[in-house]
């Protein structure tokens, strides 16, 4: 009769099994690199799994969590294995049952495959994805959701060590907050996880710390010590990744006087060696627009500004789409200090004139520190339309003329204007040069005249060349001159 019901034990749970759960699978690559094997160790060996959990797994009898009279939950799991899938596995701890849901530890069979589990759990039990890693650097990301609502439940990354538990609570999930509506936003990455409701898609997932190998070797936010997003180009590579923001309310920054800007930082490369590039796709709330910008190796921290009037909705997504460098490991793709807001603008206008008051076709005007610049026309007229409101460096300037800057404060909404003079010296030096001979021991004291009739200032300097008949004695002396 003990044989009957152990039997009997063993359908209930191979049927229980097939009742709760159902599995899908689909593969980025297959097969680890045989010249890259490392040595494993037992995940069972590692200190950090608790003793209780444990217990469970080396238990000769699994018991199936009970079943109840609660209303069931629809999870979705989705795990993602890294290149070394050998090591790694997990399995589904019940509070509720103080056992595991499966009776051993489920693998993976191919490196950057993703499994997908929809299980059918009691809403409001707890439960842990217990992640395990033999060789101890981590190894399965994943993100658990409701299945019937899409609603995010928990994720994480794949750098937890040799093992890492994740806990939740089946149940609806946590609906989306409304798009972001509070300007200026600014994400720096100072966590080592995604930040809340971005997505990160791809089989080379984007990481969250300050170690990228080829990369930046500061956090940009700090300049010194602190974290980024990143992305490690080494083989194999599986191309592309993805990072996407959460959803961006533009409307109320997107006026006649006002433009939604997206600003970021950054450096993809080291020591020379290009390769990778990040490209910048924009969804508008309808369609995506693919490739509106690609950076490529920068070997430094450098910003990039983009209008994003063009893709204003109230659903707007920026992603930020890392392409590996295929033919080698050195140049790892960061990011960081994502940025969007709405700046304010104005135009700006005026003359450019001589010092006789004449005006100046072909001059330069520029405002540096917004990235404009322009030339004057024939009647000497510059222009420039929605500039960016606030006080600002503007410089005009014309060969054979001194350059001239002028903070202006170009008022958002309105036209401001601001002329500028150019002007130039004229130099008359008498004489233009002196050739004298002298002896030994005899000295010369001479005067040359300068004189500056221009209607601008200007710089001097001379040379004084000592020259000798002895090889090798001739000597040169530069006279630092003065500003008249």
């Amino acid at each position: 009769m003990k044989k009957i019901t152990t039997f009997l034990l063993l359908m209930m749970f191979i049927s229980s099994t097939v009742l709760l759960g159902q599995m899908s699978t689909s593969n980025a690559t297959s097969g680890e690199d045989p010249s890259m094997v490392r040595t494993a160790v037992s995940p069972d060996a590692q200190t950090p799994i608790p003793a209780h959990k444990l217990n469970a797994k080396s238990s000769s009898t699994f018991t199936v969590p009970a079943g109840g009279s609660r209303a069931i939950s629809n999870i979705n799991i989705a795990l993602t294995v890294d290149s070394w899938y050998g090591e790694a596995s997990y399995n589904l701890w019940s509070y509720d049952a103080g056992a595991y849901y499966w009776a051993t530890d489920q693998t993976f069979s191919s490196a950057y495959q993703t499994i997908v589990h929809v299980l059918a759990l009691e809403e409001g039990s707890n439960y842990d994805l217990d992640c395990f890693d033999s060789y101890g650097d981590g190894g399965i990301s994943g993100v658990i959701t409701n299945d019937d609502t899409g609603w995010d439940i928990i994720d994480w990354s794949n750098n937890y060590g040799s093992y890492g538990s994740y806990g939740f609570v089946a149940g609806p999930g946590t609906p989306p907050p409304p798009p972001v509506t509070s300007y200026p936003y600014l994400e720096t990455f100072t966590g080592t996880s995604i930040p809340p409701f971005w997505t990160n898609l791809g089989p080379d997932m984007w990481k969250f710390s300050g170690t990228a190998y080829y990369g930046a070797n500061v956090d940009h936010t700090t300049g010194s010590t602190g974290n980024y997003a990143w992305v490690d180009d080494s083989s194999p590579y599986t191309n592309p990744s993805d990072l996407d923001t959460y959803l961006f309310d533009l409307t109320s920054i997107t006026t006649p006087l006002m433009v939604p800007t997206l600003t970021f930082w950054y450096w993809i490369g080291t020591n020379g060696n290009p390769g990778s590039t990040l490209e910048i796709d924009i969804f508008d709330g309808t369609a995506w627009t693919y490739g509106v910008t690609t950076v490529g190796y920068s070997g430094a921290w450098t910003e990039v500004s983009i209008d994003l009037t063009p893709y204003s909705s109230a659903g707007t997504i920026i992603k930020f789409r890392g392409i590996e460098n295929t033919s080698g490991f050195n140049c790892d793709i960061c990011l960081d200090d994502v940025g969007v807001q709405g700046l304010s603008i104005g135009d700006l206008n005026g003359f450019v004139y001589n010092g006789d008051g004449l005006p100046m076709p072909a001059a330069t005007v520029a405002i540096p520190d917004q990235g404009l610049s322009t030339a004057t026309d024939a009647t000497g007229y510059y222009e420039f339309l929605n500039a960016q409101g606030g006080v600002f460096d503007v410089t005009a300037w014309k060969d054979g003329y001194n350059v001239t800057t002028i903070a202006v404060d170009i008022i958002a909404g309105s036209v401001t204007s601001q002329d500028f003079v150019l002007t130039k010296p004229l130099f008359t030096i008498n004489p233009l040069f002196f050739d004298e001979t002298l002896n030994p021991n005899e000295y010369l004291t001479t005067y040359l005249g300068i004189l500056n009739t221009g209607n601008g200032q200007g710089y001097w300097e001379a040379v004084i060349n000592y020259t000798s008949k002895a090889p090798g004695a001739s000597t040169a002396i530069e006279v630092t001159g003065q500003t008249y």
